[in-house]
């Protein structure tokens, strides 16, 4: 460690040339080594005099500005998308969850009239149930004789 000191404030250029400046000085090298050091920290002072910071920030910024907003507006269409498919997930969901619970509730009808002794198809299963718009329920049973059974208006 050559003891170099980088000041924290003011234009990072400068502060990379003076600190370059002190190690030229501080540390052994060659004339030719130390020459060529001041020679570049010089030229890179006048260089920087013409440089305007503003406008390469303002090139920067209208570079970057067209992407950045691109992105922005394809992650509000993909929030979108997401909260859209996240109500109609729910949905199903929900749905699918009710029709289970009509099939197992159908199954409970089915097993408490066993135990009352009311004659049933033998192996009779609901498969599924999907309800209906006019609040209605569809069930699918294993059998034919089964469904028979179940559409007479008796049982």
């Amino acid at each position: 460690m050559h003891g170099l000191t980088l000041p924290t404030a003011g234009n990072p250029l400068i502060v990379i040339l003076a600190a370059l400046l002190e190690f030229g000085a501080m540390a052994n090298l060659g004339a030719t080594h130390t020459d060529i050091i001041c020679t570049s920290v010089f030229v890179i002072y006048e260089a920087q005099k013409d440089i305007n910071i503003e406008h390469i920030a303002d090139k920067v910024k209208a570079l970057l500005g067209g992407p950045i907003a691109t992105l922005d507006e394809k992650v509000d269409q993909l929030e979108d998308i997401l909260v859209k498919y996240k109500r109609e997930m729910e949905k199903v969901i929900t749905e699918d969850l009710m029709e289970a619970q009509l099939v197992a509730k159908a199954a409970l009808v089915i097993e408490i009239l066993t135990k009352d002794k009311v004659e049933i198809p033998e192996g009779l299963i609901f498969l599924s149930a999907k309800r209906l718009p006019h609040r209605g329920v569809l069930y699918k049973l294993n059998l034919a004789e089964s469904a028979i059974w179940f559409n007479t208006p008796m049982n």
